[in-house]
């Protein structure tokens, strides 16, 4: 037996006896376990399963837990939306529990399809009425706040540039960037470290910062569009949350989302173009460009040209005297 089937049979049970515990199914009630969405979690292949109630056709999501899934601290905020809202985003019915060395975690189920997936199956009118349906879900989100910023499902009690110094500290020594100069840049380093320290921030807001097909899916039959996988979402200033989604026109993304999505979430924003104009906003694009190059180093793939040109640019005018 592999390693799928294996986890598959001896997760079933412990699954479904969770979900009678919490009065999700019926104790007469049985579950099956389908594989989905390959990830590699340690370097090694691992999957996440849909949970389908055989008898009345209710589903769930079983999620692995990586080891920072946001999704955990931003939970309550997420189910407040929930509540209020026509929009079924991703929120935890089930805290983590433990499976041998691995923690899972289960959600409701989000109807549909990735747009990475419809991409060109989808009407120009479907797309824009995703692009709406997503623009205010990020405005939701937007609006929540708490006291404090956050970062790997901590809050953290300081002022929001210490915070960022520590990131920054911990993404310039990557193996990937040992091709630039290095007195480059500590002085870019040094330089944004002024400016933040300079900076107004906003609230601390929730802010996704995984926006992007592959977390957008469509129901044609309800014809709305959902955002899901909070791994990334944190309490931070919106600006940080603005620079990722104007990112988003230069990653490997289809043209239908660059022509139909991208226009409609960034309607009234800043340009990335203004962006590229303002010392803090500089800073985050460095910062969030430098942690595409290492993504995708560590994946194994090409960063795309023009995300490593931005790097550059950004690189230069902030390591200037």
């Amino acid at each position: 037996m592999d390693r799928k089937m294996q986890e598959i049979e001896e997760l079933t049970p412990i699954v479904q006896n969770k979900l009678i515990e919490k009065g999700l199914i019926d104790s007469d009630k049985t579950i099956r376990l389908i594989a989905c969405h390959d990830i590699v979690l340690d370097n090694v292949p691992r999957n996440h399963y849909v949970i389908h109630c055989i008898e009345t056709g209710s589903r769930f999501f079983l999620k692995l837990q990586k080891k920072v899934d946001n999704i955990i601290h931003c939970n309550e905020y997420i189910q407040a939306i929930y509540q209020n809202e026509d929009y079924a985003l991703p929120h935890v019915l089930i805290s983590p529990f433990s499976f041998h060395n691995d923690m899972f975690f289960i959600t409701n189920y989000v109807e549909g399809y990735d747009l990475e997936t419809l991409d060109s199956e989808l009407s120009d009118v479907q797309w824009k009425k995703a692009a709406e349906d997503i623009r205010q879900q990020l405005m939701l989100l937007a609006n929540i706040h708490t006291p404090y910023y956050s970062e790997h499902n901590k809050f953290f009690t300081g002022r929001y540039p210490e915070m960022f110094r520590e990131k920054l500290q911990t993404r310039i020594k990557h193996i990937s960037l040992t091709g630039y100069d290095g007195s480059k840049m500590q002085s870019a380093y040094n330089n944004s470290l002024k400016i933040l320290n300079n900076s107004t921030f906003s609230k601390p807001s929730l802010i996704h910062m995984d926006v992007k097909p592959a977390n957008i899916v469509f129901d044609p039959k309800t014809e709305k569009a959902v955002l899901i996988d909070f791994e990334f979402a944190r309490f931070g200033d919106l600006d940080y949350g603005i620079v990722q989604v104007l990112l988003t026109q230069f990653n490997s993304f289809s043209d239908n989302y660059k022509k139909k999505m991208f226009p409609v979430l960034t309607n009234g924003l800043i340009t990335f173009s203004q962006a590229c104009e303002m010392p803090k906003l500089q800073v985050y694009l460095w910062y969030q460009t430098m942690c595409n190059i290492i993504y995708y180093h560590n994946h194994n793939t090409q960063c795309p040209d023009e995300m490593r040109k931005i790097y550059e640019k950004m690189l230069n005018l902030l390591s200037k005297e």
